[in-house]
């Protein structure tokens, strides 16, 4: 079988680029904890509120992201 390299090259790229991030609504959210029971490696509870464990999330937590924001029930997180 013959390798395209220039195909090789895309597939690494985006198997290194993995982008996703979790926005909270502060002023939506009521501190429930849900988002934080169901994905504790990636929200945290800070003075009664839901925060957003570092800057981005990582590829083999997305999974728990999207679980922990799907909890919410006043739709405070965004993931994108």
């Amino acid at each position: 079988m013959t390798r395209i390299p220039h195909f090789d090259k895309i597939s690494e790229k985006k198997e290194r680029c993995f982008d996703m991030k979790a926005v909270i609504d502060a002023e939506m959210c009521i501190g429930c904890g849900l988002c934080a029971q169901v994905a504790p490696e990636v929200y945290e509870m800070q003075d009664d509120k839901a925060v957003v464990i570092g800057d981005e999330i990582s590829e083999d937590k997305a999974e728990d992201a999207k679980s922990g924001a799907d909890q919410c029930p006043v739709n405070a997180i965004v993931i994108s």
